[in-house]
């Protein structure tokens, strides 16, 4: 059985240090904007929202959306939603105050974790406030619809928590509410699949038994493994991104090790999109050799033979897993590795560090140095997303030629009002190539100028690639075409909305309504005889 912390008196005002510092460094993203990225078109552009009712709500709850079915997630940011009115007015603050005090809980659960794997009271403490003041950390709870990734992030360290209190005390009780907090995890986001993974990696390091013994605890978490990777493939097809090679895939998982590990280590230069793609890492050559970084870290961890340190490395990596590259996935027509992906996996990286703490008394001072650094870099991070032109002009500044970021440039511009930058920039977007959502930026910046005609030609190029589209997209190319009684655009889209939402009836109705004007219209023009 594993060991359990001691009791003391004064332990209660442990998790308050954790709690205090990581709200008093993140009160900076209290302010912080909607993001361009998502956030406009799953919240403010969003017509469920606008205005919330109960049949949205229930929308949220049962309907996978943006390629993902995260009910608690969407269900959240609903009532949030409705809490600030809805609609193109609703403000940002309601959500940043949700995912400012989902961080800090994900660091107090992250403070118990380490503390009932390592005995060691500072080691719980400065393990915890790794996890919350990494600036790898801000992207997710800056990122308004980030808040997926703090939820999923947070309930699978009460999962990874309530599991070890099991194993501890042999109390069914925790083994219970870990099920459930396991099955919430994964509807806060599918990526909490893997998490199944870590709790057998746990019970086979830390547990005690039979096989029969470690089968009859185990199982509904591999069921929730099962039916999580089934909703997974079901509905994120990775539309419109090369896959790359079978025997790349492995490669490119620890290329995306190397590189978490490195951005871990030395936090400089983040930003919104890296570029690296599977493409471009093969280009490079960097696919053959930066694997070998996580193999000889992950390697010389392993050869201690403390299996608390093979634990951080099951609960670094396997988090990582469903968005290493391994299987194809949405995001890698930009890049394979951003920040938000690595959220979870800090906890590994915080228990490595109680765990030198409880060792190595040198190690307390190091780690103490480093979170003065990384503190101070969180800021800085912090202050970046206060402004979208500051966050996004970083970002370029960086990877000058980012798709992603070229995207939203033109996004912000309109914000602002600033039509004609915001064309600038959209066409300067397509001078990086063929970009479906530079054509709907321009659709959309014609639209709101009443160019309707040279909106609806660049409509056509965006449908007519095969591309990502969202659904608030699809709705603006409707209107579109009803102002200009443009049935083959009508058509385009109704195809489209089909592809996207092919249970939905409305959108068959709508295709129907279409073909019937069509032929309506081909029936009574007349025929040109010549003679």
């Amino acid at each position: 059985m594993i060991d359990t912390l001691p009791h003391h008196k004064h332990r209660w005002f442990d998790p308050l240090i954790v709690l205090g510092i990581t709200l008093a460094v993140f009160v900076p993203v209290l302010t912080a904007p909607f993001s361009t990225l998502d956030d406009y078109m799953m919240l403010v552009q969003n017509p469920l929202f606008d205005p919330p009712t109960w049949e949205g709500f229930k929308y949220q709850l049962t309907t996978p959306q943006f390629h993902l079915y995260s009910p608690v997630s969407y269900g959240i940011l609903y009532l949030i939603g409705a809490v600030e009115g809805g609609g193109a007015t609703m403000s940002p603050v309601g959500f940043k105050i949700v995912s400012w005090l989902t961080h800090a809980g994900s660091a107090f659960a992250a403070w118990w974790v380490i503390g009932l794997l390592v005995r060691n009271r500072l080691s719980a403490i400065l393990g915890g406030l790794i996890v919350g003041l990494h600036p790898l950390q801000v992207e997710a709870v800056a990122w308004t619809t980030g808040l997926k990734d703090l939820l999923c992030g947070g309930l699978s360290f009460v999962t990874i928590g309530l599991y070890i209190k099991h194993l501890q005390t042999r109390k069914n009780r925790w083994w219970r509410y870990a099920i459930v907090a396991a099955i919430l995890a994964a509807l806060s986001k599918p990526t909490a699949a893997a998490l199944p993974l870590t709790i057998i990696i746990l019970d086979m390091c830390l547990g005690e038994g039979t096989w029969e013994d470690r089968l009859r605890r185990l199982w509904p978490f591999v069921a929730v493994m099962v039916v999580s990777a089934a909703i997974i493939v079901s509905i994120q097809q990775a539309q419109g991104i090369a896959r790359p090679p079978l025997w790349a895939r492995p490669l490119i998982a620890g290329d995306s090790l190397a590189f978490y590990i490195g951005k871990i280590v030395l936090p400089i230069h983040l930003s919104l999109d890296y570029m690296r793609t599977p493409a471009a890492i093969i280009e490079s050559g960097a696919i053959y050799w930066t694997w070998l970084i996580p193999t000889v870290a992950f390697g010389a961890l392993i050869m201690t033979r403390s299996r608390r340190a093979w634990v951080a490395c099951a609960l670094f990596i396997v988090p990582i897993l469903p968005v290493s590259g391994i299987v194809p996935f949405d995001m890698q027509q930009f890049t394979t590795v951003t920040d938000h992906y690595v959220y979870q996996s800090m906890l590994g990286v915080g228990l490595l560090a109680g765990l030198a703490i409880a060792s190595k008394r040198w190690a307390t001072v190091v780690i103490v140095g480093t979170l003065v650094v990384l503190t101070s870099l969180c800021v800085m991070r912090l202050m970046l997303w206060q402004n979208l032109k500051s966050i996004f002009g970083d970002s370029v500044s960086k990877y000058p030629r980012s798709r992603l970021v070229w995207q939203a440039l033109p996004a912000i511009a309109m914000i602002d009002s600033d039509f004609a930058e915001a064309e600038r920039l959209a066409k300067h977007a397509l001078t990086l190539g063929d970009d479906e959502i530079a054509y709907d930026n321009l659709a959309s910046i014609m639209q709101t100028q009443g160019r309707y005609a040279e909106a609806a030609a660049m409509a056509r190029k965006c449908l007519q690639m095969h591309n990502d589209l969202k659904m608030p997209a699809i709705r603006r190319y409707i209107s579109l075409a009803s102002k200009l009684h443009d049935d083959e655009l009508a058509r385009l889209c109704a195809v489209k909305w089909i592809e996207l939402e092919p249970r939905n009836p409305g959108a068959h109705d709508f295709l129907n309504m279409v073909e019937a004007s069509i032929a309506r219209k081909s029936a009574t023009q007349p025929v040109d005889v010549h003679p």
